[in-house]
């Protein structure tokens, strides 16, 4: 099947799944004031939409939460300081931003800040609320747990994604909505009566992390649905604009909200997870198009865009694809996000400039869905504003250049693998994240029309690239295709 008739396929399998809402053509009002703008010199402009700021080149995934901290704040210049390096993708907890209600903490993000500023690099946003969302909040949203029954521990989930989440927090839940109670949101016409003499008000439950350090740990999740949790999330969000909107360093942000562990389209639900969520859905909708459907899943992911193009200003909003939604019947996770994002490709999202990308690119995965869509749609002139491609490496390979870079398989222990070296990996990699683009046959692979504008590799990488000249050659040389491809 072609690239162009498999994504058909999912579109139209999509609307029979879902009634999609039309989204929104109008610009929001009340733009603010002309934001400071301008590229570091190693990401000049190309686009032709004044003032929007755009990420182009190699971003490194910089993890700032307290327990990863050290390992990667220590040293964030050396790591910005690469040539091959257009700027820093910060990726921390809402819970280590807002650790109190009345108290943030940004002293580690305006370090980062700070260090592109100084060495003319730009800085992605990758904000995960989710199981990061602090215990101050979920104080405040009574659990479903005492009507369901224990999760049990996943039996899926790469693991591989940097970062860790924190434990479940055994207090009560059951405080007061106060200020976190947010207005009604389209899809709360069909929602159950939470107030009912039943106890079903509820709003987070237990699951197990099916993603990144913290897989197989039983922790809180609030529901994506959940008003006091999104009221909170919009009014941090807000917080986070306001501090760094005006600088030019911030070029994107990853829309999130009705996420776990990380900003991709993915929930818990293996084994008997996918149970949990079919209960959660018959307690908080009544009406029953809501149950054993995800059609709340892609009604709040359409919502969380609305937000972030509201929050943000003259900046990239981008969407992070993810093959992770519940398959009540076979097929329904992959037609929900092909619905999202879809649904995203139209919608309108202010002054700001929009983009997708896949967080799972690896050499064995060179037809998978993720990466050929992200080309698809960036190649796709018709939309407005055009939607820009990245593509995050799915782990290290420098650390693990089997798993990352066997294009033979995509078992790490296959004997086909054994030999790949960290050179081989990359190389590998590259092929795939350059097919069919301007820049493909350089690789080979097919040269095409399709641009990318970014790709983020993880921080061990740049480390191993600044020891080795070889590396740090290959590093330079993608770079430069990038940057020249971008728009």
């Amino acid at each position: 099947m072609t690239r162009s008739s498999f994504s058909r396929a999912l579109f139209l399998a999509a609307i029979a799944v879902f009634l999609l809402p039309t989204p929104s053509v109008a610009q929001r009002s009340g733009r603010a004031a002309q934001r400071a703008g301008g590229e570091p010199p190693t990401a000049a402009r190309s686009d032709d939409t004044v003032g929007v700021r755009r990420p182009r080149g190699i971003y490194v995934v910089v993890v700032l939460d307290e327990s990863r901290a050290k390992k990667d704040s220590d040293d964030l210049d050396a790591l910005a300081a690469n040539p091959a390096v257009s700027g820093l993708a910060v990726r921390m907890f809402w819970s280590s931003l807002q650790p109190a209600k009345d108290r943030y903490d940004f002293s580690k993000l305006d370090a980062a800040f700070a260090i592109a500023a100084a060495r003319h690099k730009t800085v992605q946003l990758i904000l995960v609320p989710g199981f990061g969302t602090p215990a101050w909040v979920l104080d405040e949203i009574p659990s479903c747990d005492d009507v369901l029954p224990p999760p049990s521990a996943p039996a899926e989930g790469r693991g591989e994604h940097a970062g860790g989440g924190h434990a479940a927090h055994a207090g009560g839940g059951k405080g007061e909505h106060g200020a976190g109670r947010a207005d009604a949101s389209r899809a709360d016409a069909g929602r159950a009566d939470t107030a009912g003499a039943d106890g079903n008000k509820c709003g987070k439950a237990l699951f197990a992390v099916s993603e990144g350090k913290a897989h197989g740990q039983k922790q809180e999740l609030p529901l994506p649905w959940n008003p006091i949790y999104k009221n909170y999330w919009k009014a941090f969000l807000t917080e986070v604009a306001s501090r760094y909107e005006s600088h030019a360093e911030f070029v994107s942000i990853a829309v999130t909200g009705p996420t776990a562990e990380s900003a991709e389209i993915i929930v818990p639900r293996a084994g008997d997870q996918l149970e949990r969520w079919a209960q959660l859905l018959e307690i908080a909708y009544r009406d029953p198009s809501y149950h054993r459907s995800d059609k709340a899943f892609v009604e709040e992911w359409d919502a969380a865009v609305t937000v972030f193009g509201e929050v943000f200003h003259d900046v990239t909003i981008v969407l992070t694809r993810g093959s992770g939604l519940p398959d009540f019947t076979h097929g329904q996770g992959s037609a929900a996000q092909t619905a999202i994002v879809t649904a995203f490709g139209h919608h309108a999202v202010g002054t700001n400039s929009k983009a997708t990308q896949t967080s799972g690119m690896k050499a064995c995965r060179e037809t998978e869905a993720g990466i050929e869509g992200v080309k698809e749609m960036s190649a796709n002139a018709s939309l407005s504003p055009r939607v820009l491609g990245g593509a995050q490496f799915d782990t290290s390979f420098s650390e693990k250049p089997a798993a990352e870079g066997c294009s033979a398989s995509c078992s790490a222990s296959a004997p086909v693998c054994a030999s790949v070296t960290p050179s081989l990996a990359l190389s590998n990699v590259l092929s795939v994240y350059f097919d069919d683009t301007p820049a493909g046959d350089l690789y080979h692979s097919k040269k095409g029309a399709a641009p990318m504008n970014y790709m983020q590799v993880y921080a061990p990488d740049i480390r191993f690239a600044n020891t080795q000249p070889a590396i740090q050659t290959t590093l330079d040389q993608a770079s430069q295709r990038i940057l020249t491809q971008a728009k």
